[in-house]
C-alpha cells in the first residue's frame, strides 16, 4: 500500500495535490485493516525531496507501527518516468547517503524497512 506523507490532512494533501479528508479517512480504514490482517502486504513511501523531511518519515513510521514491512523508494525521473506534475521532472532525487539517513530513521520505530 502506498502512503504518500503523514496521516494527516495537511501533508496528505499536499502530497497528493488535492484536498484529502475523505481520502485520508479511507487510508487509514485500509492502514488499520492491514495492520491487523494476516495477509501479506507492504507499505511503501515515493520520498520526494519536496515533500519529505525527516520528520515525516518519523511520522509516517508511527502511523503504521507494527506492520509487516515498510520501504522507502527513491524519487527518480531520471529513468524516464513522466510524472503528473511537471515541475517534479526538475527535482534531484535524494542522495544514497540521504536515503540510508531516512532508513536510519525509521529503522529506529520499525523493524523491517528497507530502501527501493
Amino acid at each position: 500500500m502506498d502512503v504518500k506523507a503523514p496521516l494527516t490532512v495537511e501533508k496528505y494533501s499536499k502530497a497528493t495535490g488535492i484536498n484529502t479528508e475523505r481520502l485520508l479517512r479511507k487510508v487509514k480504514e485500509t492502514v488499520r485493516a492491514l495492520l491487523t490482517s494476516k495477509i501479506d502486504y507492504e507499505f511503501r513511501t515515493t520520498i520526494v525531496p519536496t515533500l519529505h523531511k525527516e520528520e515525516d518519515i518519523e511520522e509516517i513510521c508511527r502511523g503504521i507501527r507494527g506492520c509487516k514491512k515498510y520501504v522507502l523508494q527513491k524519487f527518480d525521473v531520471s529513468l524516464g518516468k513522466e510524472t503528473l506534475d511537471p515541475e517534479f521532472s526538475k527535482l534531484k532525487p535524494f542522495t544514497d547517503e540521504e536515503m540510508k539517513t531516512l532508513l536510519t530513521i525509521a529503522q529506529e520505530i520499525l523493524p523491517n524497512v528497507k530502501i527501493r
